[in-house]
């Protein structure tokens, strides 16, 4: 049975890299805890996961989408790639990744400006873009995955450990669904994930900006039945943002609605189209 990592004490990882000074724990699971480090006078994040075949094939896959990668508004990879260390009779895998400043978009208070929604989305394309580019969809776009810099004005989509490689071999079980529930597209839930593409993920930018500029969520609100948000997400017309705040532009809403279209084929299929539509929003 593979380490638990909710009481991990990342000590063991200090006293084998000189320079390594752990800071604030910004996270952890059962399967992966994550801290703020210094390296060598550097600060960066303290990836640690367990080292059982699955999660050390993800860890790969995470790095390796870090350094083919490069857009600003997806973490790079620090000066430490993947190691392995045992731990009793356990092994555990860690890496260093850019340290990125701000506050994840799950802890800003709602509704948001439209105008940094609209920032948002510009820098969360880009960053969709990029992954597509190397054959990669995220699969996992949530508001606790986006990070607002400390500028305000850039934000930042962490966290690929669940990325689909399109031409890689599959991490996920057979008839499994990655991803977060009531962030997950139509097609995560239907579609075979081979057949998955950056569209799918364009969904969960929809998702995003609606929360954003509502505080509501577009499958999960009073004005639809409270049984299942899958169903929900699959069946249900989500009511424009409107809905719950009159001051969204007419433009910023049609864009968001059409990320939400159920048949992907209606959503953006160019990402200089979506942009193109973004940069006409008059706030």
């Amino acid at each position: 049975m593979a380490i638990d990592l909710t009481n991990f004490d990342p000590q063991p990882i200090v006293a084998a890299l000189n320079g390594l000074q752990i800071g604030q724990l910004l996270g952890r699971g059962g399967q992966k805890a994550v801290w703020h480090c210094t390296y060598q006078g550097h600060e960066y994040v303290l990836k640690v996961m367990v080292g059982d075949p699955d999660a050390t094939e993800r860890a790969k896959r995470e790095v390796e989408i870090y350094r083919r990668c490069t857009s600003e508004y997806l973490p790079q990879l620090g000066p430490l790639s993947l190691n392995s260390i045992s731990v009793g009779t356990d092994v555990v895998l860690y890496y260093l990744e850019e340290r990125i400043g701000g506050v994840p978009l799950s802890q800003v208070t709602k509704p948001i400006a439209a105008a940094s929604v609209i920032a948002m989305a510009l820098c969360i394309t880009n960053a969709i873009e990029e992954l597509w580019k190397n054959g990669f969809v995220h699969r996992d776009i949530k508001p606790a995955n986006i990070m607002q810099q400390t500028n305000g004005r850039d934000y930042v989509l962490l966290d690929a450990g669940l990325a689909l490689d399109s031409a890689g071999p599959s991490l996920t079980q057979t008839g499994g669904i990655v991803g977060t529930t009531g962030y997950r597209s139509p097609d995560q839930l239907q579609m075979n994930k081979r057949d998955l593409d950056f569209r799918s993920d364009f969904f969960a930018l929809g998702i995003c900006m609606y929360e954003c500029l509502t505080g509501q969520h577009p499958f999960w609100n009073q004005d639809l039945p409270r049984g299942d948000i899958h169903f929900n997400t699959v069946q249900h017309a989500t009511p424009p943002p409107q809905r719950w705040n009159a001051t969204i532009p007419a433009d910023l809403s049609a864009v968001i609605m059409r990320l939400l279209e159920k048949d992907r084929h209606l959503r953006y299929s160019r990402f200089d189209h979506l942009r193109d539509d973004l940069g006409r929003i008059v706030i």
